[in-house]
């Protein structure tokens, strides 16, 4: 039950994270925007980012079943809901 709940939480990160290379990429292309206030959103979508590399891990075979990953991946699941709800209802 925790190998799929664990590449579950990995996929929803992995895709949630296409949304933010977007918003990261257009930020760095338009230098932040006619007054470079999008630099500002920048650490936001970098710490969304991180999350990448243990979403990655978990989906290898080896550590599937590991809790910290399982723990880490949640609070990433976490953050990214909300992030995409503060985005979505100010932008």
């Amino acid at each position: 039950m925790i190998k799929k709940f664990n590449i579950f939480i990995a996929l929803f990160l992995i895709l949630g994270n296409i949304y933010f290379l977007f918003i990261t990429i257009s930020i760095l292309f338009t230098a932040g925007g006619s007054f470079g206030y999008g630099v500002l959103l920048l650490p936001f979508t970098f710490l969304t980012h991180l999350f990448l590399i243990p979403s990655i891990l978990a989906l290898k075979k080896k550590h599937r079943k590991n809790h910290i990953l399982l723990i880490i991946n949640s609070i990433g699941t976490a953050y990214i809901i909300f992030i995409i709800v503060s985005f979505l209802s100010y932008s």
